[in-house]
C-alpha cells in the first residue's frame, strides 16, 4: 500500500524543495514541514506561478509540478486500510479516495480507525498518494457517525464512485 522507493524518493526530493521554497526557512521538523505545506495550498497564486515558472522542466518534474497544484489539500476520515490502498473520505463532500503511502502504510501512521486528518491527495505514478504530512484532529467519532461513514464508503463502492485518481493530475 505504498508506492515504490524509487519514486517515493523523488518525490519527497522535489516536495521538500518546494515547500523550503515557499517557506521562510528550510523546515527542519515535521512541524515545520506542516506549517510549509499548509502555506503553500492556501496560497492558489503561488501555486500557479509554479506551474509557469517550471514549464521548460523536463516532463517528470513539470507533472508532478501540475500534481502538487491540483491536490486536494483539506480534511478527511481515514476509514481503513484494504490489501491495495486504503480509504479516505473527504469531510465536506463525502467523496471517497483511494490512497497510497509514500514509504509508510498509512495504518501504520494514522493512530486509528475513523481518525479525522488533515493532509494533501494528489495523484503520481497513476495513484492518489498521501503527501505525507499527516495532522490527526483529535476528535472521536461515536458509532452512529462510523456508521454514517461505512455506509458513504460502501454506497460509493457499489456504484463505482471510488475515485482512484485526481482530474488532471501525473
Amino acid at each position: 500500500m505504498i508506492i515504490p522507493p524509487e519514486q517515493s524518493s523523488f518525490f519527497l526530493t522535489l516536495y521538500k524543495k518546494i515547500l523550503s521554497a515557499c517557506s521562510e526557512h528550510e523546515p527542519e521538523s515535521y512541524e515545520e514541514y506542516v506549517y510549509a505545506r499548509n502555506e503553500l495550498y492556501s496560497d492558489p497564486e503561488y501555486l500557479s506561478e509554479l506551474v509557469n515558472h517550471n514549464a521548460k522542466s523536463p516532463a517528470n518534474i513539470k507533472s508532478l509540478i501540475k500534481s502538487i497544484s491540483l491536490a486536494k489539500f483539506q480534511k478527511y476520515l481515514y476509514l481503513k486500510t484494504l490489501k491495495k490502498h486504503s480509504i479516505f473520505i473527504a469531510i465536506d463532500s463525502q467523496e471517497v479516495f483511494c490512497v497510497l503511502g509514500l514509504t509508510d502504510s498509512l495504518e501504520d501512521i494514522i493512530p486509528y480507525k475513523y481518525a479525522i486528518v488533515e493532509t494533501a491527495l494528489l495523484n503520481y505514478q497513476n495513484s492518489i498518494v498521501c503527501d505525507g504530512l499527516i495532522s490527526t484532529i483529535p476528535i472521536k467519532l461515536g458509532p452512529n457517525m462510523r456508521k454514517d461513514y461505512n455506509a458513504i464508503y460502501r454506497e460509493s463502492k457499489m456504484s463505482k464512485q471510488l475515485i482512484t485518481s485526481i482530474v488532471g493530475g501525473y
